[in-house]
């Protein structure tokens, strides 16, 4: 027999139970819905109501550019970009409640939007210099231009340090030649933008890996 309160809150859902207790007092401000994402959802109700072929999404296995362009054209692609860059500069908490909507409404269009904000821009929103921050941005935010996070390999999966990707600097570190295979990257057929995860230094594990930006087009990135 398992003594709940011997265990935390996250171990508990495992057991079927909810320790409450184990979090109190509970953040009730979570429970209220931001006036900005309360403005977003009501409007992707409407353009639900008004776009029932959304339904066919997982029949049809793509979802149509219009349907698409519709969510760019409601900066649903630059959620959490800063204004600077033509984004909407939602807080975390305005970005997780719309998505929260959006993946209980049809999951593949939170896949395909969480994928391109919440990890294919990512690192160059938190991590890039203001030059590659003011080349990339602004179309990302727009949808112009859509990103995918390439990590995931045949043999390593979450396991960030298992990957294979190799990179070399050539022409004195002037550029940097990546060889290496990935699976499994989510918008990685129609992204324009990649953070593609290679290694720089085996010797400290994953801390020894690196984001590369990698754009369509760049020759010897080919698609299986």
């Amino acid at each position: 027999m398992i003594e709940l309160n011997l265990i935390s809150f996250g171990k508990s859902l495992f057991f079927g139970k909810t320790a409450w207790e184990k979090i109190f007092p509970f953040p009730a401000n979570s429970l209220k819905i931001p006036e900005d994402a309360a403005m977003v959802i009501e409007s992707m109700k409407k353009f639900f109501e008004n776009n029932p072929n959304i339904e066919g999404i997982d029949k049809a296995g793509k979802i149509s550019d219009e349907i698409l362009t519709s969510l760019k054209e409601m900066g649903l692609f630059g959620m959490i970009v800063p204004e600077e860059y033509g984004g909407c500069n939602f807080s975390q908490t305005t970005y997780a409640r719309i998505m929260e909507y959006i993946a209980a409404s049809e999951a593949s269009l939170a896949a395909t939007i969480g994928a391109h904000q919440s990890i294919g821009m990512k690192a160059i929103l938190l991590f890039g210099t203001e030059e590659q921050k003011k080349k990339y941005l602004p179309d990302l935010a727009t949808g112009k231009r859509v990103a995918a996070f390439a990590l995931t390999e045949p043999t390593a999966g979450s396991d960030a340090a298992g990957i294979k990707t190799k990179v070399v600097p050539i022409e004195d570190g002037k550029y940097f030649l990546l060889n290496g295979t990935k699976q499994w990257i989510t918008n990685g057929g129609e992204a324009e933008t990649y953070s593609v995860i290679a290694i720089t230094d085996k010797s400290k594990g994953s801390r020894g890996a690196t984001a590369f930006i990698v754009e369509k087009g760049t020759p010897g990135f080919t698609f299986g």
